[in-house]
């Protein structure tokens, strides 16, 4: 994890999680607002033809102004049915 991350954090998150936002930090361009750890969609049609997409996207906010990176904007309508969205948020003792 990045130095000055909270203890908190550590044991609530997976290893390769840890690990990217570690390699992410220290390779990252130095005015970088945030970095992408994390980013997969998976789209699965099943017999009945519904259509079903699960999004997966992490990401290592890097200074204040990177916490536009940190919005969920979710598209639907009103045939567009939402079964769940998940977070997890882990601030460092400077509160980023």
């Amino acid at each position: 994890m990045p130095a000055g991350w909270a203890d908190g954090c550590r044991g609530r998150r997976s290893r390769w999680l840890r690990d990217a936002a570690r390699d992410a930090s220290t390779n990252a361009e130095q005015d970088a607002e945030a970095v992408i750890l994390y980013d997969e969609q998976q789209t699965t049609v099943k017999d009945n033809g519904e259509v079903e997409t699960l999004y997966r996207r992490a990401y290592l906010i890097l200074r204040t102004a990177g916490h536009e990176y940190g919005k969920l904007f979710v598209p639907f309508d009103s045939q567009t049915r939402i079964t769940s969205i998940k977070r997890g948020v882990c601030r460092n003792k400077q509160g980023i």
